[in-house]
């Protein structure tokens, strides 16, 4: 007997069909159901319309009930059976064409879960996307290169799993406790039978936060290489929204934010200064790393700590299926790479690079001058870095990993002032110079061990050491009776350690939480002898010092509420003893695929806080004429707090084609801005290296920035074609009730690169562009001359009341490469030959003003010509 039941509008008109139906319908249907995430009541209506049968149900067995379901075939028990998947409920055919539903027995579900090497190197990759083909979901790997689907049916399933580069894996993989490994190989080509993953080829909808830059360093090696080769800062450039502070030279700008506001991670330790040869080169070789992420605005909850961008970055594990040796020369440096298994179940990597400029323009160069004076001018300036790795994984389920880093710079300088990039103007014996002998040191050691404790929970921990240092010994003769020498050190250790975990509770919720703990401390000291005239003198000696602990704790939700949407929730809370101070940094970010691949549209909204602030000595020849220090949050300066919001869209329409477009604005408060941004480096004591007195150079102000990004990229087998433009506003403001908003120093409207890149066969080469407005700079709208008391010429003085009211002339450049690979004496080689410049545009890179009887000067400071440059590389 049926059981009783009311019935809804939309089973009434279920109802209906089914009696036109009836009428002349034939023993057996083909019924197609494709349904995705929608009320239960709905997809049985579905299956009635087209099976010509009545369902009959009690309203409170299907309330609250959803249905995701895939079905082609003429069985209308099986699609029931398939609409009722998870639910709880089976379908029993009552009378002709009738069918009831009940409870029945509890469903049994189980995990499908695994990790994703490469198939030559044995490296996990993270980022890959795995996807379940029958019920359309998918997901990306994680830095480990783990996924699980925690709750499916037991049995079979087909699996699809793609990563840039590699060629596609097509499997069937068996529900079970344990997880699968599998490895995808790398191609560099797309053949009949093998289909080689591309950008473009992929899903767009698996990547969840907006802004996230997930490239495999095969692809980064594809960009034009910088000045001194591959390097990893350099080719970020590219991407919309990412530029330097200057023509080569200067740390990445991120939508407008300070280089100060960029976080560095080498396997989970932060790096303080990734540069070399003063922004030149970055610290980061290409070629040692396996895996790239940059988080621009928007980042998980796990992250935080800086206002704008998180770079994550990990070191190579090392080949664990056969050794591999590189070395390369460049016209600035030589580098080598070598990674080998150890054991099957161990590996290791070992990079090093050594610059030979000084080798190049010599270290000293004697001078003399028609009067008879000689001299000796030093120009000795070498980089180096050194990393090295080592993994093992005792078992299948366990990964342990230990890092280390090590990058400097040794300057050894004797130039006069007036030095320009002219050489002869100021190769001889000079009455006014200055003397530096610097060095910096970047350290770092890492640990990491990774477990998988059950097909649905994964466990991280991670401890590290990192070590900065700047030692910076001066002499400056400013004039022709005083002189400066000095000895100034900057010291900051981090000390840390963090643990992570991930629970894939179900195919709709991923959870991750973790909680980290770090101390920090902060030394710096000066020692100097300052001679004002002959025989008067003055020592200073100054020593200053402060540590600070630092607790975070976070929470995160990846929802899927239903199969086009997904949600990530997260919160972040920081306690900081140097105040104390405690910030809540929520995140929200939110995804919706009209189509998995043509059209994904994101947004996402955050709040990050930055605890420490870089500064510099605006004053003395003492200190800080080159480095810079990190300073603490304390009661003398608060932490810097910062909003952002996003929206972007992303369409993979197909045949290699990528686009992404996006809006952003943000708006930070506490970041620390000059107090008298015309200050110049011209005392000779200066007012001391106490933390509070430099801060007092400083004032607390206020940013914003908004813009617009658009890329788009063509990635086919032989060809690479890129479009990246950004337009955006960046302004400062000091935090008074007076104070308006003014251009930031980063403010840069328009910019555009081009790249083209022929690739594939023996020879391969890249055309590119890089246009973009000018920088900011003060104009002087007049100037006025003083009376010198005593009787000496009048001084000179300009008068800039607006801060950034104009704007240096366009900078545009066209650079071109050539590579030419071959085989010989058992090793491949590359040759690389690049001219930087081509057209050796002289762009105007700074300008200054100097006041006169009849105008204003105007004196420029212009880039680097052309520059040809060159690079071997072999390997065996």
């Amino acid at each position: 007997m049926p059981i009783p039941g009311r019935r809804s509008l939309v089973r009434g008109f279920a109802f209906a069909t089914t009696l036109v139906l009836h009428v002349g319908a034939a023993a057996a249907q083909d019924l197609r159901i494709d349904v995705r995430d929608v009320p239960l009541p709905a997809a049985l209506a579905i299956v009635e319309r087209q099976a010509a049968v009545t369902v009959i149900f009690a309203d409170r067995l299907v309330a609250g009930r959803r249905a995701t379901c895939r079905y082609e075939g003429d069985s209308v028990p099986d699609a029931l059976a398939c609409v009722l998947t998870g639910s709880g409920l089976v379908a029993r055919e009552s009378a002709d064409r009738q069918y009831v539903l009940s409870a029945g027995r509890r469903v049994e579900t189980r995990p499908l879960a695994g990790f994703v090497r490469d198939a030559r190197t044995g490296e996990p990759l993270p980022g890959a996307h795995v996807v379940l083909p029958e019920p359309g979901i998918g997901l990306a790997t994680s830095t480990a290169g783990f996924f699980s689907f925690a709750a499916l049916e037991p049995g079979e399933h087909r699996v699809r799993v793609s990563f840039i580069g590699f060629a596609v894996l097509d499997t069937v993989l068996v529900t079970r406790p344990g997880p699968h490994f599998l490895s995808l190989e790398p191609r560099a080509i797309q053949t009949e039978d093998v289909i080689v993953e591309t950008a473009a080829s992929q899903r767009a909808d698996l990547t969840l936060v907006p802004g996230l830059v997930n490239v495999p360093v095969s692809r980064l090696q594809q960009l034009p290489s910088s000045l001194g080769g591959q390097d990893l800062l350099e080719a970020l450039k590219w991407l919309p929204g990412i530029s330097r502070t200057s023509e080569v030279t200067g740390g990445l700008v991120v939508r407008g934010s300070g280089p100060d506001q960029n976080l560095y991670l080498v396997d989970g330790a932060p790096v303080y200064h990734p540069w070399h040869a003063f922004s030149l080169v970055s610290t980061f070789e290409t070629e040692s790393f396996r895996q790239i992420r940059l988080y621009r605005g928007s980042f998980p909850a796990e992250f935080g700590g800086r206002l704008s961008s998180v770079l994550d970055a990990e070191l190579s594990d090392g080949r664990r299926t056969e050794p591999r040796a590189v070395a390369s020369m460049s016209v600035l440096a030589a580098r080598f790479l070598v990674e080998s298994p150890i054991t099957s179940t161990s590996s290791f990597m070992l990079a090093g690079r050594r610059s030979f400029i000084d080798r190049l323009i010599g270290r000293t160069h004697p001078v003399s001058d028609p009067s008879g004076r000689v001299d000796t001018l030093r120009t000795g300036y070498f980089f180096y870095d050194w990393s090295a790795k080592v993994a093992l994984r005792p078992d299948k389920d366990s990964r342990f990993t230990a890092s280390y880093y090590l990058a400097g710079d040794d300057l050894d300088l004797r130039l006069p002032f007036d030095l320009s990039l002219d050489r002869n103007s100021w190769m001889r014996p000079a009455d006014l110079l200055f003397e530096v002998d610097e060095a910096w040191r970047n350290a770092l050691v890492s640990l990491r061990f990774e477990r998988l404790l059950a097909a649905d929970w994964f466990l991280s921990a991670n401890g590290y050491d990192v070590r900065y240092a700047a030692d910076e010994g001066a002499f400056v003769q400013p004039s022709r009776t005083a002189d400066v020498t000095s000895d100034y050190s900057v010291r900051l250790r981090d000390v840390g350690v963090s643990v992570d975990a991930d629970h894939y509770r179900s195919l709709e919720h991923q959870l991750r939480a973790g909680a980290s703990i770090v101390r920090r401390s902060f030394d710096s000291s000066v020692a100097a002898l300052i001679s004002y005239a002959p025989g008067v003198t003055d020592e200073i000696e100054q020593d200053t010092g402060s540590d600070a602990f630092e607790f975070s704790a976070y929470g995160q939700d990846v929802w899927r509420p239903e199969p086009r949407l997904h949600l990530v929730t997260g919160l972040r809370i920081t306690h900081f003893s140097g105040g104390p101070f405690t910030r809540l940094s929520p995140r929200l970010s939110a995804q919706y695929a009209f189509h998995p691949s043509r059209l994904v549209v994101q947004a996402a909204v955050s709040r990050n806080n930055q605890f420490i602030h870089r500064v510099r000595d605006r004053h003395s020849f003492l200190y800080d004429l080159v480095s810079s220090r990190w300073v603490p949050s304390s009661r003398d300066v608060s932490p810097a707090d910062g909003d952002q919001v996003a929206l972007s869209v992303e369409s993979r329409p197909g045949a290699g084609l990528e686009v992404r477009a996006g809006l952003y604005a943000r708006r930070a408060s506490g970041v620390l801005l000059p107090d008298d941004a015309f200050q110049d480096k011209d005392g000779l004591a200066g007012p001391g290296i106490e933390t509070a007195t430099l801060l007092s150079q400083y004032v607390s102000g206020e940013e914003r920035s908004r813009g617009f990004e658009w890329e788009t990229t063509l990635d086919r087998p032989d060809w690479l074609a890129s479009i990246a433009y950004t337009w955006s506003e960046a302004e400062n403001r000091q935090r008074d009730a007076t104070s308006r908003w003014y251009r930031s120093r980063y403010d840069v409207p328009h910019a555009l690169d081009v790249l083209l890149r022929r690739k594939g066969g023996a020879f391969s080469g890249s055309v590119s562009l890089s246009w973009r407005s000018g920088n900011v700079l003060t104009v002087p709208v007049a100037r006025y001359f003083l009376e010198d008391p005593g009787g000496g010429p009048p001084t000179g003085y300009l008068y800039r009341p607006d801060l950034n009211n104009g704007r240096l002339p366009p900078y545009l450049r066209f650079d071109v490469e050539l590579s030419y690979r071959f085989s010989g004496l058992g090793a491949d080689w590359l040759v690389r030959a690049q001219i930087y410049n081509l057209f050796s545009r002289r762009n105007v890179v700074s300008r200054l003003y100097e006041p006169d009887e009849l105008a204003v000067r105007q004196r420029d400071r212009r880039g680097l010509p052309r520059i040809p440059l060159l690079e071997v590389r072999m390997e065996l």
